[in-house]
């Protein structure tokens, strides 16, 4: 394996995530002594430094194909080796302060390694697949979730436009600003609130027939009593009611000379 020495060095002391750092000691290779090291693990690579403050790493462990174990042959405590298959590999041979400190090493160094995330990553989706398997679908809304206010042949019926104190004022000055300062565009009347929200839901029916679920604002009442039906039929259905919402509103408005009404169909298919 070939390394570029100074990108190797870069990345080594970049402040990139560090997924462990600390103090180990290393047994050398010539000089078979443990020597304290400063050791940064940076995903599948294992840098060493001299001391913590070095610029650049002594040494570097790619840790591909790695087999971490226990090293009792080692004469020292809580040690640990580092061995790769090939009859040339060399073995690393670390050791911690205590116990758990090694524990959490030999785990870290043993999931650096991309068999180890492949193998995580099948069993992650073997996990999802064998959920959606056995998720049931959605065929209906909570009941809380549909609460008309009151009953008639299945549809919410509309809810006067409540006038307050505060709209009168605002009427009274709008009017009097109105014949003081001339204005070539007026801006037309108030939009009354929706009484009827329809919530859309993807469940597992054939493309050719989406389904739509009915939801209303406010007032108690039977989820039961509304049926699911296709966008056409529902289209058609509180497209009355949105037509009788618009002549009651052109009534109240009739006094505007500067406004007009246009017809068509609420939606075109």
């Amino acid at each position: 394996m070939k390394l570029n020495k100074r990108t190797v060095a870069h990345f080594a002391t970049c402040e990139s995530h560090v997924d462990k750092e600390g103090t180990l000691l290393k047994r050398g290779e010539v000089n078979t002594a443990f020597q304290r090291r400063w050791f940064v693990l940076k995903g599948n690579m294992l840098f060493y430094f001299d001391s913590r403050d070095d610029r650049e790493p002594a040494g570097l462990v790619v840790l591909e194909g790695c087999t971490v174990e226990l090293s009792d042959a080692a004469p020292i405590e809580h040690a640990f080796a580092l061995r790769f298959a090939g009859a040339s590999a060399r073995t690393y041979t670390l050791a911690a302060q205590s116990h758990g400190e090694m524990t959490t090493w030999m785990r870290a160094i043993a999931s650096a390694n991309f068999d180890y995330l492949h193998t995580l990553a099948d069993e992650l989706e073997r996990q999802h697949r064998s959920l959606l398997s056995t998720r049931k679908p959605i065929l209906a809304l909570p009941r809380a979730s549909l609460m008309p206010s009151s009953k008639f042949n299945g549809q919410c019926p509309l809810q006067p436009i409540p006038h307050s104190s505060h709209d009168s004022r605002l009427r009274s000055n709008t009017a009097s600003t109105d014949s003081t300062i001339p204005s070539p565009r007026r801006p037309p009347p108030p939009i009354p609130p929706r009484p009827v929200t329809v919530a859309r839901t993807r469940p597992e029916t054939p493309a050719s027939s989406t389904t739509f679920y009915m939801e209303c604002n406010d007032g108690p009442g039977l989820a039961s009593d509304l049926a699911l039906s296709t966008f056409q039929e529902l289209h058609a259905e509180y497209g009355a009611t949105v037509q009788e919402l618009r002549r009651q509103w052109r009534q109240v408005s009739t006094t505007r000379t500067d406004w007009t009404w246009q017809e068509g169909d609420l939606l075109h298919f």
